[in-house]
């Protein structure tokens, strides 16, 4: 390939790219080639609108569940932590609990929902390889865009878990 019509698909690509970031689009290449320019030639507006009403429908979907189906989410992921150690228990207990207090049942469902849909769940190598705060930090990305956590925020739900774990240990 001359380098000329490397440095014109480079320019097309880049054209492209922003085109779609524009359109609400995240695209980054790891690098260009022909069948990254094929694939964004068949975004097209039929393929945009599918994507914003999918997500419209599921925003309904969460603001019309009851407090009862909350519950049931909530409950499913609590009982699928249940035949663990104790001290793993009420870890992660106290980060739920913390976390419905901060943002509430509807933000914690959904980021329980979004979570288990990526594949993070709870197993063994995560309780008995003292991997729960880098569990517990994975699961928190899945929050909804609008109830993040700040990054004082979050220091502050892990400081009150490890505080609530020392004075544990004390008594």
């Amino acid at each position: 390939m001359a380098k000329s019509e490397l440095s014109r698909l480079r320019n097309n690509l880049k054209n492209k790219i922003s085109y779609y970031n524009n359109k609400g689009y995240d695209i980054d290449p790891s690098f260009v080639n022909n069948l990254t320019l094929d694939e964004l030639k068949q975004i097209d507006t039929k393929t945009l609108l599918q994507d914003i009403y999918y997500e419209q429908q599921r925003e309904q979907f969460w603001n019309e569940m009851s407090a009862s189906e909350l519950e049931v989410i909530i409950s499913n992921f609590k009982n699928s932590y249940s035949k663990y150690n104790p001290e793993a228990q009420d870890i992660l207990n106290r980060w739920l609990n913390n976390l419905r207090a901060m943002k509430g049942d509807r933000a914690v469902a959904r980021m329980i929902d979004d979570a288990r849909a990526n594949g993070l769940v709870v197993s063994s190598n995560i309780i008995y390889g003292n991997l729960i705060e880098s569990f517990i930090q994975d699961f928190m990305d899945y929050l909804p865009d609008d109830m993040k956590l700040g990054q004082l925020e979050m220091e502050e739900l892990m400081d009150s878990i490890e505080y609530q774990e020392d004075w544990g240990d004390i008594t």
